[in-house]
């Protein structure tokens, strides 16, 4: 089973394919801005998130 933030890595280590991997300069540019954003404080706001979701804490599942 996946831990939150294993999780968050395997999301950012997407991104970084998907930005490496891409031919489309705006493409590029949007999964870079996503990546910086998941690496700084927003990366805590996400593990809260994930870890709600993996308990089953999120309201209306």
């Amino acid at each position: 089973m996946a831990t939150a933030e294993t999780a968050l890595d395997r999301m950012i280590a997407a991104l970084e394919a998907i930005a490496a991997d891409t031919d489309d300069e705006d493409t590029r540019t949007r999964a870079r801005k996503v990546i910086d954003g998941l690496s700084s404080a927003a990366r805590l706001i996400c593990l809260s998130v994930a870890t709600t979701m993996a308990t089953g804490q999120l309201p209306g599942q």
